[in-house]
């Protein structure tokens, strides 16, 4: 499995992004059509993902440069500023009242800031794996700083997960918790896979968006059933 995914990493990748663009349309899309903020909020995070995956696909061919790695910077903004867009996705997923939904935007707002810090502190360095270079966070990288980040996707994930539980047993909807579950584990199982680490946990975050457009569409259809 290794070597083939060594051997056809720069097509998978290619597929990644057009996956994600793919999912960032229908988000748009679904949002017009509804209104229902969950579509909005999460097309806003594939769009992070979208221009991650984009950057690391065209690494199969720019090989580095100032240019490529300034560009390759707002990969790290845009995860740590989108990613905390995952608690108030929660919060509408609950069906939370407007004084909760202030306060989980004030959470927000607090991790987006320390999202953003931490991105800006990322020291880059380049790594080839089968022919695609990247840009990832280096050993100059401040150490908080890359435990913020890891701190940030982890401590998104979980409450995803538990929140997820609470909206299984709400209203039947399974699929939020399928989010943020397979989100967690396929990087966690990713934490094994070497150099093809970042990888795997793009593969987790196809999934996590998937589950999320399946959570919303079955919640908007009960939503109008109402």
């Amino acid at each position: 499995m290794k070597n083939f995914l060594l051997n056809n990493l720069s097509t998978l990748l290619w597929v990644i992004t057009a996956v994600h663009l793919g999912f960032m349309v229908i988000l748009l899309k679904k949002f017009k059509d509804s209104k229902y903020k969950i579509f909005l909020l999460a097309a806003i995070i594939t769009f992070g993902l979208f221009y991650d995956a984009l950057f690391i696909s065209l690494g199969a061919f720019i090989k580095g440069g100032s240019v490529f790695k300034g560009l390759s910077q707002l990969r790290f903004v845009f995860h740590g500023v989108f990613i905390p867009l995952l608690f108030p996705i929660c919060a509408e997923a609950l069906g939370a009242k407007d004084k909760t939904k202030k306060i989980v935007w004030g959470i927000t707002a607090f991790f987006i800031a320390f999202g953003l810090a931490e991105s800006f502190c990322t020291v880059l360095d380049g790594e080839t794996v089968a022919n695609v270079f990247r840009y990832k966070a280096g050993d100059l990288t401040p150490k908080w700083a890359t435990v913020g980040s890891l701190a940030l996707s982890i401590g998104s994930d979980i409450p995803l997960m538990v929140c997820g539980l609470i909206a299984l047993k709400k209203k039947k909807n399974p699929f939020l918790f399928l989010s943020g579950f397979f989100m967690f584990a396929i990087s966690a199982a990713g934490a094994s896979a070497g150099e093809l680490m970042f990888f795997t946990s793009m593969f987790g975050e196809v999934l996590m968006i998937l589950f999320m457009i399946l959570f919303g569409d079955k919640d908007l259809k009960k939503l109008k059933a109402e």
